[in-house]
């Protein structure tokens, strides 16, 4: 079956791998200017920097109106990032003889290792190849879309007259790719997720790579007893499987238990997971080692475990009501804690996710910040900028936090070889560089901010739900324990030298902790205060009993809690007591720049995880729900490469101080037991998506999911022919109303369904999810379309329908399964007797789907 999948679609595999790897060596020569503080020159960022500065080039030509969205424009796009990187070459070159050949095991390495999870994961969505599920629609409508649009903004497929309002970039990226390969969105989808994958993957290899090897030269001197090269990727491939393979503590320590029905009640109430509080009616436990015995999307729970509760309330006998962890409160509030493994098994293509191999090119640009002799250059300013505007329009959260490990970097480099005498120049230009870095990123990512429109409003405090210290340890317990060795070794290692700062360090995170907690509180007294708010809150605190039993309630959680934010301040203070130590006379060559970088990883992920227990972002759901997910998600990126760079210092560095043999032996004994531990639930989710529950009827092996997308064959047939009917012109579909089937709005792939196999617009798909994306601006552009598309279908009188087809310049009509199901076939007679058919496909059932050219030709 492989063999045979590869015969038929390798080419696939092969124009990726090419169009990645020529973007990767078209920029090489501009990355030995920009990145010559790397050991590798920045080789192993290359592929993720090639497809930046290329799409990024092709878009913003585009939507300035120079160039329009086809092949010729990207190949020109293309050839401008090539002229640049020779120009580099030219006034900067680099001696790529003696390059090669330091640096030949790790281009073989790198090669062999983007191939394999390139493959392997495209493996994957051959057997999984179906995007039905969750958000996959919309993701795959968006790529559509931006294939299909003729310029720049690309039209919203699920809103016709409007342009995408939502961070497309990566789309953009995706939808680059495919062109250039000539294949369509149903199958650049899959390709675009195996990309990333291994761009992940090889990006925090490549980071970690040059983290430990750089340990072996200063400023390009090599220094005795260096870090060699094999060290270096034994440990970059730990940091890629801590990055994409290993998964939280929910398998073992919650869904284990409970499947094979060996957990006790209060066992269960303890850690209080999500639909695994009690165990449910009819349950029967199953052999936990045998992946056969699971049932489908078992897996989705890891991505659930921190779980909010109400506020006491009268009367409620929920399933640990009674229990020794007893819950009083039902159980509220839906919270997301993904992380990458359980990302690549679900198969979204969000932002989150397809920023993966950007964020750690950021961190590439942070290294070598930090590992430079002096600022960086204009630019190399430039180019971080760059980075910055592209995270803004990758995944708008991510940047202000990868803006602060930049700046952070530049600061540690600058405390490493300050002279007292500047210390105030140094805060100075520590000041103009942030600044400078985030003006570029604005101005590049301006076209881009100005249409674009969001659900955010504000911020709101979190006096209800401090997150509970068993549910936090479910979720990051393997970097807890990987990473507390870490700083315990550091901590060690500063107090023997003499170096460690606690009046510092702790007065840092006790600044944190309080400013957190000071904003928490006045925004409280605003939402106590302000009008808008007085009635809600009035009403809210009545419910659960007045003012008094609701503080003295908030007043006990926070107290019932306080063990979470105790840890996570003490091990904040030491990480910022280590990280700004004392400096020692002797001490510019004894205390490596690349402990302060992981430790500067840690501090920085730490206060990601800190930051939502204090406060959140509003937005259309009105908890920290994405606050927490984009936050943590983050928290594991910056810990998947501090811990990997933790193992080496602990066991094999051999300039600093290491613990007795024994201790670590044990800490390896650990880390080897968290990586199988931690494999289980990636090895068991794969095996589960990809034999047992593939959610598709036919079992060929095949990147091309189009036909599995939406239930009838005759609705597919005849979109596909529309396809071809239209070309990439411009035109306008009238589907089925979504708002007919009340109870399946959303996550409804039959919604919107033109619009995401075509990129075609429609008058409107998921209406929750554009209410996300435009905010405010939802009812204005949304309007009277659900109810005009009623009335187009159900009203006989051929003026109405005239009249709706001119307001919204509809082109065609489709009427297929879902029309006759939510309007009835009689009411398909209009269109048959008025308007020519351009597309017709029967299913094998005889039932028959048109579609009706309506437009000014019609």
């Amino acid at each position: 079956m492989f063999f045979d999948w590869i015969a038929r679609e390798g080419w696939i595999l092969v124009n990726w791998w090419l169009i990645s790897t020529i973007g990767g060596l078209t920029v090489m020569p501009l990355l030995g200017r920009l990145f010559p503080a790397l050991p590798d020159k920045g080789y192993t960022l290359s592929r993720t920097a090639g497809w930046l500065l290329i799409g990024f080039t092709f878009w913003f030509l585009g939507v300035l109106g120079f160039i329009d969205n086809s092949v010729g424009s990207i190949l020109f796009a293309w050839g401008l990032v090539l002229l640049l990187a020779l120009v580099a070459h030219i006034v900067h070159p680099v001696d790529w003889r003696a390059w090669w050949h330091e640096n030949r095991w790790l281009v073989l390495v790198t090669e062999v290792l983007f191939i394999v999870l390139l493959v392997g994961f495209a493996l994957f969505r051959a057997h999984q190849n179906n995007y039905t599920s969750t958000e996959k629609p919309m993701d795959l409508a968006f790529m559509s879309a931006i294939q299909q649009s003729q310029s720049f903004p690309p039209n919203d497929p699920w809103l016709s007259g409007y342009a995408i309002s939502y961070y497309y970039f990566g789309y953009l990226l995706a939808a680059m790719n495919a062109m250039l390969a000539g294949v369509p969105s149903t199958i650049g989808y899959n390709m675009h997720l195996a990309l990333l994958f291994a761009l992940a993957g090889i990006s925090a290899f490549g980071v970690t790579y040059n983290l430990v090897r750089s340990r072996a030269f200063e400023f390009g001197v090599w220094l005795n007893n260096g870090v060699t090269r094999k060290t270096a990727m034994l440990f970059g491939g730990l940091a890629a499987f801590f990055l994409l393979w290993m998964s939280n503590f929910h398998m073992p320590i919650v869904e284990m238990p409970y499947r094979a029905g060996i957990a006790s009640d209060d066992y269960l109430c303890f850690w209080d997971a999500k639909e695994r509080e009690v165990y449910s009616d009819g349950f029967q436990p199953i052999n936990v080692w045998d992946p056969d015995e699971y049932p489908s999307w078992f897996w989705f729970g890891a991505s659930r475990t921190i779980t909010e509760r109400a506020l006491a309330t009268p009367g409620y006998e929920g399933a640990c009501a009674n229990s020794m962890f007893r819950q009083r409160g039902a159980r509220i509030n839906e919270v997301i804690d993904e992380f990458p493994a359980f990302s690549f098994i679900l198969g979204d293509s969000h932002p989150h996710v397809m920023s993966l191999p950007f964020v750690l090119l950021v961190l590439g640009m942070a290294l070598n910040v930090m590992l430079s002799s002096q600022p960086p250059e204009r630019w190399q300013i430039l180019f971080y900028g760059v980075g910055i505007g592209a995270l803004i329009f990758f995944n708008t959260w991510d940047a202000p936090m990868y803006l602060v490990v930049l700046i952070g970097a530049e600061a540690i480099r600058r405390l490493k070889w300050q002279r007292l005498s500047k210390i105030w120049q140094d805060w100075l230009e520590l000041l103009g560089l942030g600044v400078a870095v985030l003006i570029v990123g604005l101005l590049v990512s301006a076209p881009f901010l100005i249409g674009f429109r969001s659900q955010l409003g504000g911020v709101l405090p979190n006096v209800l739900h401090p997150t509970r210290t068993q549910q936090l340890f479910v979720m990051f317990g393997p970097f807890i324990l990987l990473l507390g060795g870490y700083l315990i070794l550091e901590t060690w290692r500063s107090f023997k030298a003499r170096r460690i700062n606690l009046s510092v360090g702790f007065g840092v995170a006790g600044m944190v902790f309080a400013g957190l907690l000071l904003m928490m509180l006045f925004l409280l007294a605003v939402g106590v205060i302000a009008p808008d708010y007085r009635v809600t809150l009035n009403q809210y605190v009545t419910q659960y009993g007045g003012w008094r039993e609701v503080t003295e309630q908030i007043i006990g959680r926070w107290l019932a809690r306080g063990l979470t934010p105790l840890i996570l301040f003490v091990t904040l203070g030491f990480g910022m007591a280590c990280l700004f130590g004392n400096k020692q006379d002797d001490e510019t060559r004894a205390y490596p720049l690349q402990n302060s970088f992981a430790l500067l990883l840690l501090v920085c992920g730490l206060g990601l995880i800190i930051v939502p227990e204090f406060v959140y972002l509003r937005d259309n759901f009105g908890t920290r729900m994405n606050t927490v997910f984009k936050f943590y998600y983050q928290a594991w990126v910056m810990f998947s490469i501090c811990a990997a760079y933790g193992v080496y210092t602990l066991t094999m560095d051999i300039n600093l101080w290491k613990p007795p043999a024994m201790l670590r032996g044990t800490y390896g004994a650990l880390v080897v037991l968290l990586m199988v531990v931690g494999s289980i639930y990636s090895l068991f989710g794969y095996y589960n998506r990809m034999f047992l529950y593939r959610e598709t009827a036919d079992l060929t092996l095949t990147l091309d999911g189009g036909r599995n997308f939406i239930p009838s064959n005759a609705d597919y047939d005849a979109i596909m022919c529309l396809k071809d009917v239209v070309g990439r012109d411009e035109a306008v579909v009238a589907e089925a109303n979504p708002e007919a089937n009340p109870s399946r709005v959303n996550y409804n792939p039959e919604h919107g369904r033109v619009g995401s196999l075509t990129g075609i617009p429609v008058i409107i798909g998921w209406t929750g999810h554009q209410s996300q994306w435009r905010g405010t601006g939802y009812g204005e552009a949304v309007g009277t379309r659900t109810s005009d598309l009623d009335m187009l279908f159900r009203d006989p009188r051929l003026s109405i329908t005239q009249q709706i087809i001119a307001r919204y310049e509809i082109d065609y009509v489709i009427f297929g399964s879902v029309e006759r199901r939510y309007y009835g076939t009689d009411a398909r007679i209009k269109f048959d007797d008025h308007f020519p058919v351009v597309c017709e496909a029967t299913a094998a059932s005889g039932e028959t789907t048109r579609i009706y050219r309506v437009g000014n030709d019609g």
